[in-house]
């Protein structure tokens, strides 16, 4: 987005196309700079309209109702103060920086201070010292289109964008070291050996740092030692006990998420999430509801809403919640298995074929969609066609002892009493002392 502002800065220093000295007597070449630069300034345009409209479809963009013009340039004051920080010395570095409604007034000056005292300084030495300007504006202009006046995501800053900025800072900071040594005599070997050293402390800051990056759980663990009330890392830290299956842990992290932050979105959905893993349909079902009010296009809300409905038998309000997932998102597979389990489960399998078929279209190797899609045929008395889809789900998913019971059954309906007892055995196999299982081989060596 930056690119042509970029190429201009380029043109002035190191390449020297036009000098600030005599440009009054170079502003015919100036112009001819600048339309040179016109098929990347559209290239640019268009990449920022593509980019911003897609973040907006996916509810990234935040309304300037919501964070005002006046919080957004507060915000980005600072930010161009804690990015320039955080680059010259790397302290509480964190995957995720809350954004903060309001910085103190005294901050607030503090940091616009310090920018405009450094852009005049390094106006005023501009003809002298042009690497200054050049690196200067680098940092501040390739920061304007992530700086948050137009916010997208919650955070109030984020390391990854300081990539390319931070080329500009460290131009500057390399040229003025070469001018000190000139100025004051200072010997080569020792300027080298104090980068050297620098270089080093670097080396093992970022040894620490990758060292957080082991897993999930000790990445946000950080990240709540840098800033206690991060709501976020309080979220993916229950998210990280909840994958190692530590639901207790979990709940209390997104608890507390949703407690310092009740209309964040992800949170509210993940709490739901673990508790209609533990059963707790009630509360989950107002913890998802709640995710939906904030963001109603927010499908996975509605996707677990609906096995929430579904598990309390409201098999219409399920019925409804996976509809809309499928219209909010009719490229997911699991929404159209859901919908087709329900449809199943509502004694509608024609309906339940179509979606479980759509669902293969989508993931062909969906063994669950191919189980269903065969109870659904068996409903309606189509056993050649149930039989395949049992098939299918067993070389899909042959660890699955519910798959083998289930093409057990049907090939046990259709008289095939050996090939029944096969899957059975197998079934008993992955599952030993399953008294479904055992009773069901019974009947089928009994037919034999």
């Amino acid at each position: 987005v930056t690119l042509p502002g970029v190429l201009l800065l380029l043109d002035f220093w190191p390449l020297q196309r036009f000098q600030i000295s005599n440009l009054k007597f170079q502003i015919p070449n100036l112009w001819r700079l600048v339309l040179e630069k016109l098929p990347f300034l559209f290239l640019a345009f268009a990449a920022s309209i593509v980019t911003f409209l897609a973040q907006r479809a996916g509810g990234a963009v935040s309304s300037i109702t919501v964070i005002p013009l006046s919080m957004r340039i507060s915000n980005a004051v600072v930010a161009y103060v804690r990015y320039l920080l955080k680059t010259l010395w790397p302290l509480n570095l964190s995957p995720f920086y809350p954004y903060q409604a309001h910085w103190p007034l005294t901050l607030v000056f503090l940091s616009a201070t310090v920018l405009i005292t450094v852009t005049v300084a390094c106006v005023m030495n501009a003809r002298r010292r042009p690497y200054m300007i050049f690196g200067w504006l680098w940092f501040l202009g390739t920061l304007v289109p992530a700086i948050g006046l137009v916010q997208v995501g919650s955070q109030s800053i984020a390391d990854r964008y300081m990539y390319i900025p931070s080329i500009g800072l460290f131009v500057l900071l390399v040229w003025s070291m070469a001018e000190v040594r000139r100025s004051f005599g200072v010997r080569l070997p020792v300027l080298a050996g104090a980068g050297s050293a620098t270089l080093l402390v670097c080396l093992i800051l970022t040894e620490t740092q990758l060292s957080y990056w082991h897993d999930g759980v000790k990445l946000f663990q950080h990240a709540l030692e840098v800033a206690p009330g991060n709501y976020v890392a309080y979220n993916y830290l229950g998210n990280a006990y909840d994958d190692l299956g530590e639901k207790d842990k979990a709940l209390v992290l997104c608890s507390e998420s949703v407690r310092l932050s009740p209309h964040y979105v992800e949170g509210q959905y993940n709490l739901g999430t673990i508790l209609l893993d533990l059963g707790r349909t009630e509360e989950a079902a107002r913890c998802l509801s709640q995710a939906m009010e904030d963001d109603s296009g927010f499908v996975r809300a509605y996707n677990n809403l609906g096995k929430a409905l579904l598990t309390q038998g409201q098999l219409q309000p399920a019925l409804d919640r996976f509809r809309e997932a499928v219209r909010l998102k009719p490229d997911w597979p699991e929404a159209h298995y859901n919908l087709g389990t329900v449809l199943l489960t509502a004694s509608k399998p024609a309906e339940a074929i179509t979606q479980f078929s759509e669902a293969l279209r989508l993931n062909p190797r969906y063994a669950e969609a191919h189980m269903n899609w065969a109870i659904a045929e068996s409903n309606l008395g189509n056993t050649t066609q149930a039989l395949e889809h049992f098939a299918e789900a067993v070389r899909l998913s042959p660890q699955n002892p519910e798959a083998r019971l289930n093409f057990g059954l049907a090939l046990l309906g259709s008289n095939k009493p050996r090939e029944a007892a096969s899957q059975f055995a197998s079934g008993l196999q992955l599952r030993p002392g399953d008294t479904r299982m055992q009773s069901h081989l019974a009947e089928a060596l009994a037919h034999q």
